[in-house]
Protein backbone atom coordinates (compact mmCIF):
# COMPACT_ATOMS: atom_id res chain seq x y z
CA UNK A 1 0.00 0.00 0.00
CA UNK A 2 1.18 3.29 -0.85
CA UNK A 3 1.58 6.08 1.39
CA UNK A 4 -0.71 8.99 0.93
CA UNK A 5 1.23 12.41 0.07
CA UNK A 6 0.28 14.56 3.12
CA UNK A 7 1.46 18.41 3.81
CA UNK A 8 2.09 19.02 7.18
CA UNK A 9 1.20 22.42 8.16
CA UNK A 10 4.02 24.46 10.28
CA UNK A 11 3.06 24.95 13.87
CA UNK A 12 1.02 27.90 14.61
CA UNK A 13 2.65 30.91 16.69
CA UNK A 14 0.08 32.29 19.11
CA UNK A 15 0.17 36.02 19.19
CA UNK A 16 -1.68 39.07 21.37
CA UNK A 17 -1.36 42.36 20.19
CA UNK A 18 -1.22 44.86 22.63
CA UNK A 19 -2.67 48.15 21.17
CA UNK A 20 -4.72 51.35 23.32
CA UNK A 21 -6.16 51.81 19.67
CA UNK A 22 -8.99 49.01 18.97
CA UNK A 23 -9.46 49.98 15.36
CA UNK A 24 -5.78 49.57 14.89
CA UNK A 25 -5.59 46.10 16.65
CA UNK A 26 -8.93 44.87 15.02
CA UNK A 27 -7.33 45.80 11.63
CA UNK A 28 -3.60 44.27 12.61
CA UNK A 29 -5.49 40.89 13.90
CA UNK A 30 -7.19 40.64 10.31
CA UNK A 31 -3.80 41.44 8.22
CA UNK A 32 -1.30 39.54 10.50
CA UNK A 33 -3.49 36.26 10.02
CA UNK A 34 -1.35 33.75 7.76
CA UNK A 35 -1.32 29.39 8.39
CA UNK A 36 1.50 29.70 11.12
CA UNK A 37 0.28 32.63 13.12
CA UNK A 38 -2.89 32.31 15.23
CA UNK A 39 -3.42 35.45 16.07
CA UNK A 40 -5.53 35.89 19.51
CA UNK A 41 -8.29 38.29 20.70
CA UNK A 42 -6.23 41.49 21.03
CA UNK A 43 -5.89 43.77 24.51
CA UNK A 44 -5.83 47.18 24.97
CA UNK A 45 -4.63 47.67 27.77
CA UNK A 46 -1.56 46.34 30.32
CA UNK A 47 -4.26 44.50 32.54
CA UNK A 48 -5.80 43.32 29.92
CA UNK A 49 -2.99 41.95 28.16
CA UNK A 50 -1.23 40.30 31.28
CA UNK A 51 -5.37 39.12 32.36
CA UNK A 52 -4.69 37.13 28.78
CA UNK A 53 -1.31 36.32 29.01
CA UNK A 54 -2.24 34.16 32.19
CA UNK A 55 -5.25 32.56 30.16
CA UNK A 56 -3.81 32.01 26.75
CA UNK A 57 0.10 31.67 26.95
CA UNK A 58 0.97 33.62 23.93
CA UNK A 59 3.80 33.01 22.50
CA UNK A 60 4.98 36.62 21.32
CA UNK A 61 3.13 39.79 22.04
CA UNK A 62 3.34 42.60 19.90
CA UNK A 63 3.20 45.88 21.98
CA UNK A 64 2.41 49.16 20.53
CA UNK A 65 5.06 51.82 21.87
CA UNK A 66 2.60 54.19 22.72
CA UNK A 67 -0.26 52.66 24.83
CA UNK A 68 -2.06 55.47 26.24
CA UNK A 69 -2.25 54.99 30.58
CA UNK A 70 0.61 52.23 30.45
CA UNK A 71 4.38 52.26 29.57
CA UNK A 72 5.02 49.86 27.16
CA UNK A 73 8.00 49.99 28.68
CA UNK A 74 6.92 48.84 31.75
CA UNK A 75 5.15 46.11 30.32
CA UNK A 76 7.71 44.80 28.43
CA UNK A 77 9.88 44.36 31.68
CA UNK A 78 7.01 43.13 33.60
CA UNK A 79 6.49 40.42 30.87
CA UNK A 80 10.06 39.73 31.08
CA UNK A 81 10.07 39.00 34.86
CA UNK A 82 6.89 37.25 35.22
CA UNK A 83 6.69 35.65 31.55
CA UNK A 84 9.92 35.06 30.61
CA UNK A 85 8.80 32.76 28.03
CA UNK A 86 7.14 34.47 26.23
CA UNK A 87 8.85 36.69 23.07
CA UNK A 88 8.12 40.32 23.22
CA UNK A 89 8.12 42.55 19.76
CA UNK A 90 7.39 46.28 20.21
CA UNK A 91 6.10 48.51 17.45
CA UNK A 92 6.06 52.20 17.08
CA UNK A 93 7.05 55.05 16.64
CA UNK A 94 10.74 55.64 15.94
CA UNK A 95 12.89 56.82 18.95
CA UNK A 96 15.70 58.30 20.74
CA UNK A 97 18.96 56.38 20.80
CA UNK A 98 17.84 55.81 24.50
CA UNK A 99 14.36 54.68 24.22
CA UNK A 100 16.41 51.91 21.83
CA UNK A 101 18.37 50.95 24.58
CA UNK A 102 15.98 50.78 27.63
CA UNK A 103 13.36 48.58 25.09
CA UNK A 104 15.93 46.21 24.70
CA UNK A 105 17.10 46.62 28.64
CA UNK A 106 13.34 45.47 28.71
CA UNK A 107 13.68 42.29 27.24
CA UNK A 108 11.97 42.86 23.65
CA UNK A 109 13.46 40.47 20.80
CA UNK A 110 12.57 42.23 18.47
CA UNK A 111 11.58 46.23 17.42
CA UNK A 112 9.34 47.32 14.34
CA UNK A 113 9.50 50.85 13.01
CA UNK A 114 5.54 51.64 12.84
CA UNK A 115 5.79 54.51 9.68
CA UNK A 116 8.40 52.52 7.27
CA UNK A 117 7.54 49.11 8.25
CA UNK A 118 5.65 46.44 6.07
CA UNK A 119 3.03 43.70 7.22
CA UNK A 120 5.61 41.27 5.89
CA UNK A 121 8.28 42.85 7.76
CA UNK A 122 6.41 42.37 11.28
CA UNK A 123 5.31 38.47 10.23
CA UNK A 124 8.91 38.28 9.51
CA UNK A 125 10.10 39.55 12.67
CA UNK A 126 7.55 37.62 14.76
CA UNK A 127 9.24 34.50 13.18
CA UNK A 128 12.03 35.50 13.49
CA UNK A 129 12.00 35.93 16.96
CA UNK A 130 10.18 32.58 17.69
CA UNK A 131 12.98 30.91 16.01
CA UNK A 132 15.45 32.60 18.84
CA UNK A 133 16.92 35.34 16.44
CA UNK A 134 16.80 38.96 17.40
CA UNK A 135 15.25 41.11 14.95
CA UNK A 136 15.40 44.70 14.65
CA UNK A 137 16.18 48.00 12.09
CA UNK A 138 19.83 48.63 11.44
CA UNK A 139 18.92 51.94 13.27
CA UNK A 140 18.50 50.06 16.34
CA UNK A 141 21.37 48.04 15.55
CA UNK A 142 24.24 50.97 14.85
CA UNK A 143 23.02 52.08 18.45
CA UNK A 144 23.40 49.16 20.19
CA UNK A 145 26.38 48.76 18.82
CA UNK A 146 27.73 51.94 19.05
CA UNK A 147 26.80 52.07 23.04
CA UNK A 148 28.74 49.00 23.68
CA UNK A 149 32.18 50.43 22.02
Amino acid sequence: MEKENVRKLPKQISVLIVDSHRLFRDCLVQVLKSDDLLLLEPAGNRFEALSKIKLHNPEVVLINNSLKDDSALDLARELWFRFPHVKRVMYGMQESEDGYVAQVEAGLRGYVFEKTSSLEELQRTIRQVISGEIACPPEVTYVMFTRLN
